[in-house]
């Protein structure tokens, strides 16, 4: 910490407030990484809330079955965008754990679903990933949607090249190939 010990971070306000900011934010990571994420009443998460209605826990409409109650980004800093409220004391997820039970992971977003069965796993035929494939020049730019975990026992597919990924019918003029991930035992 030589800068600090040299007497520029105490001469320097910009310098000072770059350190702070820099050591802040460190902290800030540091501690949300640690922290668990499913909060009781009266605890505030270490990042961001906002609502898609309102501004406020009471402005927001109840959670049907199945709902998509928080949209938690986990992008670069995380945050999390309340879009209803679970009925009666249930709360919803906040967590950063794609495997909580209660998340369908899109990119860089986890959409945590308000159930009444708490693991939102993979029915018996139902595909537990998409792929959209578009082919480029030399690669092919892959996206992939979770929509269900596959049973104990059981994995989902990684690449739409897996021998248990089925291709789509589309259109015959589509650049984008849809493939659908089905639920195949870990025992090799």
């Amino acid at each position: 910490m030589i800068w600090w010990e040299s007497g520029l971070v105490h001469r320097d306000p910009i310098s000072r407030m770059f350190i702070i900011t820099l050591l802040t934010t460190y902290m800030f990571v540091i501690s949300a990484s640690k922290l668990p994420f499913n909060f009781r009443h009266g605890h505030k998460p270490p990042f961001p809330i906002f609502y898609q209605t309102g501004n406020s826990e009471d402005d927001l409409p109840e959670c049907g079955q199945w709902s998509v109650c928080n949209r938690v980004d986990v992008y670069s800093v995380p945050w999390v965008e309340r879009r209803c409220r679970c009925p009666g004391k249930k709360t919803c997820s906040m967590s950063l754990n794609d495997q909580d039970g209660h998340t369908v992971i899109a990119k860089t977003r986890q959409y945590k679903v308000h159930t009444t069965p708490y693991p939102l796993l993979c029915q018996r035929k139902e595909p537990c990933r998409l792929f959209s494939v578009r082919k480029r020049s030399e690669v092919e730019d892959v996206n992939t949607d979770t929509l269900c975990h596959c049973p104990h026992g059981h994995v989902c597919p990684h690449n739409h090249k897996d021998s248990s990924v089925i291709l789509e019918p589309s259109h015959h003029r589509s650049r984008i190939r849809t493939y659908s991930g089905y639920c195949t035992s870990d025992v090799d």
